[in-house]
C-alpha cells in the first residue's frame, strides 16, 4: 500500500480473499494522504487501485484532575490541572458538569493554566457533585473523578426547650435537638457557664448533662 506523501508504507501477504494491512504508522494528525493498493507476484507490481482519502485524527485527551472544589455564598468554585495525554490533538476548551449531566461552565484552554471556573447559581446548603472533561478535535475526554461540594452548610439552630433541676452541689440540664440541624448532623452539644466556659460535652442522642463541682 502507498500513500501521498509517504510512498510505500506497508506490505501484505495474500491469505485469502479478503486482505488488510496493519495500521500506516509516522502520519501527521490533521493531513490529508491519499492511499492506494498494488497487487504484486512473481512477475512484478500489478497497475494501481483506485485511491482514496484519509486524514489521520488524534485520541480524545485523557481527564483532567479536579483538583479542589470550594464553596461559597451559592456558588463553588472548582480547579482543575491538565490531562496527562492531549491524545496528540490540542485541547480547545474544558467543560465542568454535573451528576445530572447539565454543563455549568465552559473555559477555553487559552484561558490557563491554572484553570478554573466560578458556577454559580448553586442553593446554599445542598450538596453538589462536579467533575470536569477535557476536549481537542477529536471530541470529549474521559471525566475526572467526582468532587462534592455543599455551599455555605448552614450551622444548626439552637436546642430547644432547655431546662434545669438542682440536687446536692449539681445541676442536671435537659434539652430538645433543634428544630433545624442544619446541613449536617448535629455531632456535640456543649453546656456552658456563664464565666466558665464549656462545662460539659455529649454526643446525640443524648440531651442531658449533670454539672458537679459548681
Amino acid at each position: 500500500a502507498y500513500a501521498a506523501p509517504g510512498g510505500l508504507v506497508c506490505t501484505a501477504k495474500a491469505l485469502g480473499q479478503i486482505y488488510s494491512s496493519r495500521l500506516a504508522e509516522g502520519l501527521t494528525n490533521g493531513q490529508p494522504y491519499e492511499f492506494w493498493v498494488t497487487a504484486v507476484n512473481s512477475v512484478g507490481e500489478s497497475a494501481p487501485s483506485r485511491r482514496m482519502t484519509a486524514t489521520p485524527r488524534p485520541d480524545p485527551p485523557s481527564a483532567p484532575s479536579l483538583t479542589s472544589l470550594v464553596s461559597g455564598n451559592e456558588q463553588a468554585t472548582a480547579t482543575w490541572t491538565p490531562p496527562a495525554s492531549d491524545g496528540g490533538g490540542t485541547i480547545s476548551e474544558y467543560r465542568v458538569y454535573s451528576a445530572s449531566g447539565e454543563r455549568l461552565c465552559t473555559v477555553a484552554a487559552s484561558a490557563g493554566p491554572p484553570y478554573s471556573c466560578v458556577i454559580t447559581g448553586l442553593k446554599n446548603g445542598t450538596t453538589y457533585q462536579v467533575r470536569v472533561t477535557a476536549v481537542n478535535e477529536s471530541g470529549e475526554g474521559p471525566p475526572s473523578e467526582w468532587r462534592s461540594v455543599v455551599p455555605n452548610p448552614a450551622k444548626p439552630g439552637p436546642p430547644r426547650d432547655l431546662a434545669g433541676s438542682t440536687g446536692f452541689r449539681s445541676i442536671t440540664v435537659t434539652w430538645k435537638p433543634p428544630a433545624d440541624p442544619g446541613t449536617y448532623p448535629v455531632d456535640t452539644y456543649q453546656v456552658w457557664i456563664a464565666g466558665d466556659g464549656v462545662v460539659c460535652t455529649v454526643n446525640p442522642p443524648a440531651t442531658k448533662c449533670e454539672i458537679t463541682g459548681h
